[in-house]
């Protein structure tokens, strides 16, 4: 992994020989070993590894999965896995190097370039975007970059615009109308926002933005396989097709609504990459290698909503986490570092019914928070399955043993998560943060009656 040119560059390298993988470990940097780095071949190590590849295969098999996975803990990889096929029909399996479209989770690397951007002096985060893209009616003005990372313009999220590569048009379709709400008070995810900061580092680099990314992201830090929509692909690397439920299967290198990388889609969407070079990229969030430190502080400090500068940030300590998720047609992404361990998880998929991919994301934060669960044996499953309700709440287990998966409606929001068996022989219900045991009353027929979870107490539904 190459790094900024100051420091001595930390490389490691490991040799193919006939199945046999020798590791080199080449050098150190600031007096502090990098923990060594894997090749772009499956791996599995550990106890822990293989179950979560367990539970990988399981979603594979039983609830349609199709994708690669990485998982990293305290720095090391333990997990590169890839399941399904290349394009969901045909007999080629997919690879851990395999290339998929990320969606949204693109707004993570645009955060980072224009951060990287404010690093080299180039603009200000807070510079009014009318010094960077032309034409900002006076209504707009008060708008800065920062606002545009963040979501908070004040322009509503349905403001849409035509398909065009023209920034003037763009421009003035996108602003038409003066903001709803004043600028940085108010959180509305506006996906059109991050194409005109596709045009605002591009003003300020004087390169495209897709070029700006390649050369002075990707590049450093080795992401060799990681394109645009629209781009050629790798030699040797295989390309995934995505499934989708709302129109015909795509190549992730295909444009999903334009015939070029506009501003349809520009810095929203539309980066194509693999685990291994995004592992690559967490790899380099250290405050050292692409960011400096304050740069990583700035591009992590929450606006509103918990949405930061193109990274959702939740949690604290050994919790705290940066991440984001995608969807496209035929692809759906999830990524999440978790800074202070030096751990994180990788989930990229060739279709877009994401309804296995939440559950495994919600297995891989057990994982590494120590917290996975055991299972349920068929016995006491069919004693306690069921839904269970209690006004306008209602919690409902349901009556298959495989990726197991609770659901609670708060009479609103909705909150899922894995079921298990605790250390203490007492059902839990992981809620992404932590487990929450459940507790029940059981009838003469042996078939829970009641429940108590988060402290609500519900009655089964006969």
């Amino acid at each position: 992994m190459q790094i900024s040119q100051d420091r001595i560059t930390r490389l490691f390298l490991r040799q193919i020989t006939i199945g046999v993988f020798a590791t080199l470990l080449v050098c150190q940097s600031g007096g502090v070993l990098r923990a060594q780095e894997k090749t772009d071949q499956p791996v599995c190590e550990g106890d822990l590894a293989e179950q979560i590849k367990s539970r990988v295969d399981a979603a594979a098999k039983d609830a349609g999965f199709s994708g690669a996975v990485l998982v990293a803990k305290d720095g090391e990889v333990i997990l590169a896995h890839a399941a399904g096929q290349q394009d969901n029909s045909a007999k080629d399996e997919l690879q851990t190097t395999t290339l998929f479209e990320i969606a949204s989770c693109t707004k993570s690397f645009t955060g980072v370039a224009a951060v990287l951007l404010q690093q080299q002096g180039r603009l200000n985060l807070d510079d009014s975007i009318a010094e960077h893209l032309p034409g900002v009616p006076d209504h707009c003005k008060s708008i800065t970059v920062r606002h545009l990372l963040q979501h908070t313009s004040g322009i509503p999220g349905d403001t849409y615009g035509p398909r065009t590569s023209d920034a003037s048009a763009a421009v003035a379709a996108f602003l038409r109308n003066a903001p709803k709400s004043r600028p940085g008070t108010k959180h509305e995810y506006w996906n059109q926002g991050y194409a005109l900061l596709s045009e605002v580092i591009a003003s300020a680099s004087g390169k495209s933005f897709a070029d700006f990314c390649k050369e002075e992201i990707f590049a450093p830090v080795k992401m060799t396989s990681s394109r645009f929509n629209g781009d050629e692909a790798p030699a040797d690397r295989q390309v995934a097709v995505g499934k989708s439920l709302q129109g015909p299967k795509r190549s992730a290198l295909s444009h999903p609504y334009s015939d070029s990388y506009d501003f349809s889609y520009r810095a929203m969407g539309g980066m194509v990459t693999n685990v291994w070079d995004i592992n690559r990229f967490f790899n380099v969030l250290d405050g050292e290698s692409l960011l400096t430190k304050e740069s990583i502080v700035e591009m992590t400090t929450i606006g509103k909503s918990d949405y930061a500068l193109g990274w959702k940030i939740q949690g604290k300590d050994d919790d705290l986490a940066w991440w984001h998720s995608g969807g496209v047609r035929g692809f759906v992404s999830v990524m999440k570092y978790f800074p202070n361990t030096k751990s994180h998880y990788i989930i990229l998929t060739n279709s877009d019914d994401g309804r296995a991919v939440w559950p495994l994301a919600q297995y891989f934060d057990q994982a590494l928070k120590g917290q996975l669960l055991g299972p349920i044996d068929g016995e006491m499953l069919a004693k306690i399955s069921g839904t269970y309700v209690a006004g306008r709440r209602s919690f409902t287990i349901p009556d298959t043993a495989e990726t197991l998966t609770g659901e609670f409606h708060w009479g609103g929001p909705v909150t899922r998560g894995p079921l298990g068996m605790m250390g203490d022989g007492k059902v839990g219900f992981f809620d992404g943060d932590k487990n929450y045991p459940v507790e029940f009353e059981f009838g003469e027929d042996g078939k829970a009656t009641r429940c108590t979870v988060f402290d609500t107490e519900l009655t089964r539904r006969k």
